[in-house]
């Protein structure tokens, strides 16, 4: 059965926000290319720029009806469950993108901060050091490894992580940075 082009439409919500001139094109593109998991692919980054998250989400999971191996979807979904602090959700579709590719290491420092956020952060050190070990200059994992070790009150290895991630362009939270930028030492117990 074939989708007609209101059918695709009507997978889409035009209140969620501005359908402009970049997102008409990978619907006209659907026109001519029903199927293609790779127009629904970028359509779905589209909408994720714009912060249309549902309808991005529709997006990626039409690309992944066509093709289901899409590990880019499987990573941006995980991304979209991220930013709706969904952490399970999260690790569950970056373990999908892993189980079909594991050279990926975004949907490794994916599940890394979803962990975090989980307070599960031993598992989440664990994988940043793993990924560190493969990626040495991957400033992402280093500032996971500088959380996980805050976390764990260990201030001078997420000092140490944490210069390392800025020097390789990685903006921090500025409440974070304040706290690896005093002179003392962390509260026990706390928190980033």
């Amino acid at each position: 059965m074939s989708s007609t082009h209101e059918d695709i439409l009507a997978l889409f919500d035009p209140q969620e926000g501005v359908w402009d001139d970049v997102i008409g094109r990978h619907f006209e593109y659907l026109r001519f290319y029903p199927t293609s998991p790779v127009v629904y692919y970028n359509l779905g980054f589209s909408f994720a720029e714009r912060d249309q998250a549902k309808n991005a989400e529709a997006a990626f999971r039409k690309a992944l009806e066509f093709k289901p191996d899409m590990v880019e979807a499987w990573i941006n979904l995980g991304g979209l469950a991220y930013g709706r602090a969904d952490w399970a959700e999260c690790i569950r579709c970056n373990e999908k993108a892993l189980a079909i590719d594991a050279g990926f290491p975004a949907a490794r420092l994916n599940i890394g901060f979803a962990r975090l956020m989980l307070d599960e952060t031993a598992e989440a050190l664990k994988l940043f050091e793993a990924i560190i070990e493969e990626n040495p200059e991957l400033g992402p994992a280093h500032y996971g490894l500088a959380v996980a070790h805050y976390s764990l009150d260990n201030l001078e290895a997420a000092r140490k992580h944490y210069a390392i991630a800025v020097s390789r362009g990685v903006e921090p939270e500025l409440e974070f940075s304040k706290k690896l930028t005093t002179t003392h030492a962390p509260e026990v117990g706390a928190k980033s």
